[in-house]
């Protein structure tokens, strides 16, 4: 019995990922010119198309785990939430605060004219991109699978040392006192965390992976806290979280793309705290 039961989930599986492949093939070359168009010269490397990348990639992880049985035979379902995944922070290169939901809705609107698709057909997908970023985790707003699909897949992007330098980029950018930085992510990531760890079993290998992903940046942000609290941390000490805290705040100003700034790490840094949490990111991106 056992043996067959894992013969179906095999076949299955296999089904899966030929859906995957054929849907990528389908879509991927519009997906990712239109999105190469439209974010044009915008230097944001937490929401570029590397972002929108690993996204889907958590999304197809999503549809493989235990819980996902029906949607993830449903090819339409999974082509719109590859469309999602692509195009639910394009907003971006034109605001990166609160309208970039309402944005990226009306950027995915224009893919849809410009590849002859029916907009009535995707009025979920739409809306979908437009509230991805309501992390109130109503109820009410799972009732479309879509939204609640590329939600989590979002929010596992916030995760591990690739999470903790996405979080620094947005919220630097947004202007964030730096007494208040480390609150307001742990916070926000809790509330990620809290959400998709209620939709799947507490000891399955999906949560138990981001699980440890999820305690980097906890790690991170509560020894941040903690200098905080003991006054011990100067923001113009070049050492340690400040350090970090200034490259992050240095590539934002000045535009270079990521791993740019990683060769940068490796060649000029003296500091064995950044060489270390840059060290651990190159590995992540890896």
């Amino acid at each position: 019995m056992g043996d067959c039961k894992s013969h179906k989930r095999h076949l299955k599986l296999m089904n899966l990922f030929n859906s995957f492949y054929n849907l990528e093939k389908k879509n991927l070359p519009a997906l990712e010119s239109f999105f190469i168009k439209e974010w044009g010269e915008t230097r944001l490397w937490s929401h570029d198309l590397s972002h929108h990348q690993r996204v889907w990639n958590f999304a197809k992880e999503l549809l493989q785990s235990p819980g996902s049985e029906g949607i993830n035979e449903d090819h339409v379902f999974i082509e719109k939430l590859l469309i999602a995944c692509f195009l639910h922070d394009i907003g971006m290169a034109i605001d990166t605060g609160t309208m970039h939901g309402q944005l990226s809705l009306k950027l995915c609107e224009r893919f849809l004219m410009e590849n002859n698709l029916i907009k009535t057909d995707y009025t979920d997908l739409l809306e979908a991109v437009e509230k991805h970023d309501q992390k109130e985790y109503r109820n009410s707003l799972h009732k479309n699978r879509l939204l609640h699909l590329l939600s989590i897949a979002d929010d596992l992007d916030a995760f591990g040392y690739i999470g903790i330098y996405r979080y620094l980029e947005i919220y630097i950018l947004r202007g964030t006192n730096p007494a208040e930085l480390g609150q307001r992510i742990l916070e926000n990531a809790e509330s990620r965390f809290k959400n998709f760890e209620k939709y799947f079993e507490v000891n399955s290998d999906i949560v138990i992976n981001h699980r440890k992903r999820f305690l980097v940046l906890t790690d991170f942000f509560n020894g941040y806290n903690i200098l905080i609290g003991n006054n011990s941390i100067d923001i113009f000490d070049h050492t340690g979280y400040p350090n970090i805290i200034q490259s992050v705040s240095n590539n934002l100003k000045e535009g270079r793309k990521i791993h740019d700034l990683l060769l940068l790490v490796q060649k000029e840094v003296d500091d064995p705290f950044l060489i270390d949490f840059f060290r651990n990111l190159a590995s992540e991106l890896n």
